[in-house]
Formats: structure tokens, C-alpha cells, sequence
């Protein structure tokens, strides 16, 4: 019984510690095919919102355009910036700066064609979306999108710039 006990909480110990909690520093390309490390997103001034999408994913264009919308308000209010990217592969790479272009999203968008940020995150489902403090820590997580639930991002995003 002992053993068991031991051997469990190695494995839930090394489960906290494989998860990821700073951004991982890997390779992305831009909408217009140049490629950028994920370093250079994290802003040491103000949050910055990940939101990871696909092309074919509906609930992912509609938090994108609910957040694109309100996108003026979300920075005055909050002072972060929003990323969006893809986690389309090479084969729908044009699709993707299309909808980009084609939708008017006022903030920048990357996509993850080898798809190593998404695997280094464990993400299994899009749309995904993390918050990454001025250090680079991701401070939160939420899988999935309802309406309503950009509102309730930008009230976190809100509180916690206001307590640092």
C-alpha cells in the first residue's frame, strides 16, 4: 500500500511538472509565410491572449470575431494584445491568410504548420485559448467558446492588470 502511494504521487508530481506553464519557444510563420519565434510574442509591457484556431472551426471564427468587434475596447480596457494562430496545416496555409485578410481581425496571426507549439502546449482542441503574463507565464487556459465567454476573458484580463 505504501508503494502504491509513493508510485502515485511520483506520477502526479511529474505530471505538474510536464505541464507547460511559459510559453515554448518554437518557430511559427506569419500570414505572409515568414518565420518568427514564439519569444518574440510575449510583450514584457502588457498581457497578450493566444487564441489557437483552424480554419474549419466555426466556434473559433466566432470568438475571434466576437473578440475582433470589441478589439478597440479590449485594449483600452485591459491594455493586452491578441494573437491569433492557426493551427492549420501547409496544405490550407493559403485558406488561412485568406480568412485573416477576408474577416478584417485587427490583431496579428500566425500559424503553427509544423503544429510544434501546439503539441508542446498539449493541445487537443481548438479553440484554445491562453493568457501570458509580462514574463511569459501562461496565467490561464480555457478550451472551447460559448458566446458570451470573450466578455468574461476580457473581465480577467481587466482584474488582473489591475492588480499588478
Amino acid at each position: 500500500m505504501k508503494l502504491l502511494f509513493v508510485h502515485i504521487s511520483i506520477l502526479l508530481f511529474s505530471s505538474k511538472m510536464m505541464a507547460q506553464s511559459t510559453l515554448p519557444i518554437v518557430a511559427i510563420k506569419s500570414i505572409d509565410g515568414k518565420e518568427i519565434s514564439t519569444k518574440n510574442l510575449i510583450d514584457s509591457n502588457r498581457l497578450t491572449v493566444i487564441s489557437f484556431w483552424a480554419s474549419w472551426c466555426k466556434p473559433c471564427m466566432q470568438e475571434l470575431d466576437a473578440i475582433s468587434e470589441d478589439y478597440d475596447n479590449w485594449v483600452q480596457k485591459s491594455g493586452s494584445k491578441v494573437i491569433a494562430i492557426s493551427i492549420d496545416d501547409s496544405r490550407t496555409f493559403t485558406a488561412v491568410k485568406n480568412v485573416v485578410t477576408g474577416r478584417g481581425w485587427p490583431f496579428d496571426a500566425y500559424i503553427d504548420v509544423s503544429q510544434n507549439l501546439k503539441r508542446a502546449l498539449n493541445i487537443t482542441t481548438v479553440p484554445y485559448t491562453i493568457v501570458i503574463d509580462k514574463k511569459g507565464n501562461i496565467i490561464k487556459k480555457n478550451a472551447s467558446y460559448t458566446p458570451g465567454s470573450e466578455a468574461e476573458l476580457l473581465n480577467f484580463l481587466i482584474k488582473y492588470a489591475a492588480k499588478k
